[in-house]
């Protein structure tokens, strides 16, 4: 089985340039290791590039080594479609169904691996959702989650995702560990016992029998999965088709451009408010509603945060569901 490995950047401010710069050199690194093991692996990189970052140094520096390597795919956008567009142009681009094939979307910034032990666990695990026969593998961070600099906008992200994780169904995305498979430290204590959804590290099994399935429902609600809508959908649909492999990859800090408090909490607001109305627009509204107004929900997430942050992410995303 063929494996595909696309590391995925969006290039938008300063930040994001830095971020590719650094991000390409391990990149590169890594596609020397698969090249010197002769892994059946094809390494690549999707890149978002909005203006007027097309002229930056960084990217033009960055397409060039591409350009020089040769054997890394580059998929190109010089349009910011959102994030879930991105995701879709690597999870079910059409160009790798012609054969049995795992494809892994991986932000660059933090899982692409540095040395050979992390290469082991980052290929083991992404083979394993082949092995299991799995339609998806989500790949669960090895280190705490930070989705923002502000704790109360990091801590309300947090919680919209673990309501998604609960609206999934019990323990679907939870890693299972034990003696000989430890849970690493420091890992945020909520998806810990409820599982991570969304972590950036995605795999499909393209010939599982539910995959054309999967691309005829996400083709059909593509319009409303521009965002990170997309994760979340992907998060809550798959588990109704097949099976879904979970496990802790090699994670690396992720960082984010200065922005202040307010800014940061509005911006938590508005991606818990708009990405739930974008689902509820789509086959999984019931299913989501089910669990924002099954009071077992919110009993749950208070064991993790205080209940005035709950209770706002809450009524937040009911709003959004009417």
């Amino acid at each position: 089985m063929t494996t595909y490995i696309i590391a995925r950047q969006w290039v938008g401010n300063e930040s994001t340039a830095q971020s590719l710069e650094e991000g390409i050199e391990r990149l590169v690194d890594f596609n020397d290791i698969v090249a010197q093991r002769k892994d059946n692996i094809t390494v690549g990189i999707k890149l978002t590039v909005t203006p007027p970052y097309h002229q930056h140094q960084a990217v033009g520096n960055t397409r060039a080594l591409l350009k020089e390597n040769g054997n890394i795919l580059e998929f190109y956008d010089p349009q910011d479609r959102g994030a879930g567009t991105s995701l879709a142009q690597i999870l079910f681009n059409s160009s790798f169904w012609g054969e049995k094939a795992l494809v892994a979307s991986l932000d660059l910034d933090q899982y692409i691996p540095r040395d050979e032990r992390e290469y082991e666990k980052t290929i083991n695990f992404i083979q394993s959702v082949g092995t299991d026969n799995s339609l998806m593998g989500i790949g669960s961070r090895s280190r705490e989650v930070r989705l923002s600099t502000d704790d109360e906008a990091n801590q309300l992200r947090i919680i919209h995702e673990l309501i998604n994780a609960i609206a999934a169904g019990k323990d679907i995305y939870k890693v299972e560990t034990n003696r000989a498979n430890p849970r690493p430290s420091g890992i945020t204590p909520g998806y810990a016992q409820l599982g991570e959804t969304t972590p950036g590290f995605y795999v499909v099994n393209t010939q599982h029998p539910q995959f054309p399935k999967l691309v005829a429902n996400i083709t059909l609600h593509a319009p409303h999965l521009t965002g990170f809508a997309m994760d979340y959908y992907l998060a809550l649909k798959v588990p109704q088709l097949g099976k879904i492999t979970t496990g802790y990859v090699p994670t690396h800090s992720n960082d984010f451009p200065p922005s202040d408090q307010q800014a940061q909490r509005q911006r938590a607001q508005n991606i818990i408010k708009t990405q739930t109305a974008a689902l509820s627009h789509t086959d999984i509204r019931r299913q989501l509603a089910h669990a924002l107004n099954n009071p077992a929900t919110r009993k749950t997430v208070i064991q993790f945060y205080e209940t005035g942050q709950v209770d706002r992410v809450l009524a937040w995303m009911k709003e959004s569901m009417k």
